[in-house]
């Protein structure tokens, strides 16, 4: 693990400080869900919640209903179109996109959120697909930082790219044409993951067949819009860090059970002791006296 990257894990997931309270650490607000697909949004606040953001509320509209009974710890937001944005202004970041339907209403939404939230965006799943809908004309004004989730699919569906592969390593030039082009962050997932920001960028090497199952990029993204809420580091390191804790805990219980017997939940409830047994593993290491 990366000096960095462990540092980030220690300082704010494991050592914290004994006056802080559950505002230190930020507040996120999910948007999600449709009829088919309830699960998406549940999985992306379950990872949020496992990697140490202060609050975590869910958005309900009247598209997004039949998305019910989450975890105790997450609380509701009702969509009220009058004062929606004053709403939203108090979070620290909005991960939209799990689940939803490709809809005049949620379209409208983002669109609406994109001009007028000044904080950190994160836009997953079909997130992507309304943003394309949209047209890339709607970032002009934006005054929120804006983070892209997609895998190879949806990255070639979004710029209308025709490329014929599943490496990341083959999208590197494009990836970073993009983020430049539209002044926002990617990370593009495949078995390794590409991510760029801001003229930099950076391959994440890390397979591991556990994750190759559905609902990972929820958890994925819900992760990073978990960190982006409390921890101010360099944009590439809270992404790399994102994918570092899904991989340390994933790593973690194929040494211990069959990696394709294994679902997103196990992974994510996996995350507080996979993590705290890396970092107290390297820490021994560190500290070691000479002989």
């Amino acid at each position: 693990m990366k000096e960095k990257i462990k540092n980030i894990i220690e300082n704010n997931l494991i050592k914290r400080d004994k006056n802080s309270f559950k505002g230190s650490y930020g507040k996120l607000l999910v948007y999600g869900g449709s009829k088919n697909y309830v699960g998406a949004p549940k999985i992306a606040c379950h990872a949020a919640l496992r990697s140490g953001v202060g609050y975590v509320t869910f958005l309900k509209t009247d598209v997004n209903k039949d998305v019910n009974n989450f975890y105790d710890e997450v609380t509701y937001l009702n969509y009220e179109s009058k004062t929606f944005i004053s709403n939203i202004s108090k979070y620290n970041a909005i991960l939209f996109g799990n689940g939803l339907e490709n809809n005049l209403f949620n379209r409208n939404l983002l669109k609406d959120i994109i001009k007028n939230y000044k904080n950190n965006l994160v836009i997953d799943a079909t997130g992507i697909d309304i943003l394309k809908s949209l047209g890339f004309d709607v970032l002009k004004n934006k005054q929120c930082n804006i983070i892209i989730t997609p895998h190879i699919g949806e990255f070639k569906r979004l710029f209308n790219i025709n490329i014929d592969s599943n490496d990341v390593f083959n999208f590197a030039n494009e990836v970073n044409k993009m983020s430049n082009n539209y002044d926002i962050s990617i990370i593009l997932k495949s078995f390794n993951c590409l991510i760029a920001s801001k003229n930099k960028s950076r391959i994440i090497e890390g397979k591991s067949p556990s994750l190759a199952k559905a609902g990972t990029g929820d958890a994925l993204a819900g992760i990073i819009a978990s960190l982006i809420s409390y921890i101010n580091e360099d944009i590439l390191d809270i992404l790399e860090t994102s994918y570092t804790i899904l991989l340390i805990s994933s790593k973690d219980l194929e040494s211990k059970k069959a990696c394709g017997s294994l679902i997103i939940s196990d992974i994510i409830e996996n995350i507080p002791q996979s993590l705290f047994n890396a970092i107290k593993k390297e820490n021994n290491l560190i500290k070691k006296p000479p002989n």
